[in-house]
């Protein structure tokens, strides 16, 4: 199951990603501006690349997501970096597909 998300994004903002999107791709695909990905990217109509802008906001969601999982992952350095969080969290409360390990000598809530 995914969850559809929409997000409200200034135009420098996105223009900043759309940058980052395709000089990734690039560097994937050794500088062909006719890969799939990158016309699967594309959206014509708007002529922006707001299909590849959603697709690496995709990647780093899921990375993301993993840091908060896995407390030991390289991933928990990213959301550290960029959240500031801690690790507080409410176990139970977020839906049945969450599995948050307790992290080994930090002191947690108590569970509810």
């Amino acid at each position: 199951m995914s969850k559809q998300i929409t997000l409200n994004l200034d135009q420098a903002t996105f223009e900043y990603l759309e940058v980052l999107a395709y000089g990734l791709n690039q560097e994937l695909h050794n500088g062909d501006k006719e890969n799939e990905a990158l016309l699967a990217g594309h959206d014509k109509e708007k002529d922006d690349f707001a299909p590849l802008v959603s697709t690496l906001l995709e990647k780093i969601a899921s990375s993301l997501a993993d840091g908060v999982r896995r407390p030991s992952s390289w991933e928990r350095e990213t959301v550290d970096s960029l959240t500031g969080w801690d690790g507080t969290v409410n176990r139970g409360m977020f839906g049945e597909t969450i599995d948050i390990p307790k992290p080994r000598n930090i002191p947690t809530p108590p569970e509810i």
